[in-house]
């Protein structure tokens, strides 16, 4: 504690000095950065993103599926093949759209891509997770979600930005 003599009287000083209080502000600020660094909030946000993504797909696979017994054909991939899916009523709604393109050569619908040979068709969009990039074993490769309806069900796959994929494509992971 400080004390000062004015006027014959004793005053006493007591709080904080602007030293101490940076000092505290800066400990606090090192704390919370290495609370952020470690929960990592980003890759939490994209894994929740990557769960409706493949539950998308699915829903999305499994209309497909129900479009082809009823009418021994697949949505034209030329055309608005989702909304085709909705007018036959297979799919009540559109899902939200997926957050990345995938290969513009595929029927592309709300980033969602489609990929329609003979009998088979798949479904598929881009993952944006860390977590699911890493399962792929090649650096450039990139984690994608999808459902094959010769299989009857979705897996990750891997492959360049670029790349398609068809009926029958050999799956990284099973969901």
């Amino acid at each position: 504690m400080k004390y000062q003599l004015y006027n014959k009287r004793i005053f006493l000083f007591s709080g904080f000095t602007l030293v101490e209080l940076i000092v505290v502000i800066a400990v606090l600020g090192i704390l919370a950065g290495i609370v952020l660094v470690a929960l990592n909030p980003l890759e939490h946000i994209a894994k929740a993103t990557d769960g409706r993504t493949k539950q998308s797909v699915s829903q999305v696979g499994g209309s497909l599926s129900s479009f082809y017994s009823q009418k021994q054909t697949f949505p034209t991939v030329d055309s608005d093949w989702m909304d085709e899916l909705i007018t036959n009523g297979d799919l009540s709604d559109r899902p939200p759209q997926a957050p990345e393109l995938c290969n513009p050569s595929a029927a592309l619908d709300s980033n969602f891509c489609l990929q329609v040979s003979g009998n088979g068709a798949v479904v598929y969009s881009q993952l944006t997770s860390q977590g699911e990039n890493s399962r792929c074993s090649t650096e450039s490769d990139v984690a994608y979600f999808l459902f094959d309806t010769i299989r009857g069900r979705g897996c990750l796959v891997c492959g360049a930005t670029t790349d398609t994929f068809s009926p029958g494509e050999t799956c990284v992971a099973e969901n």
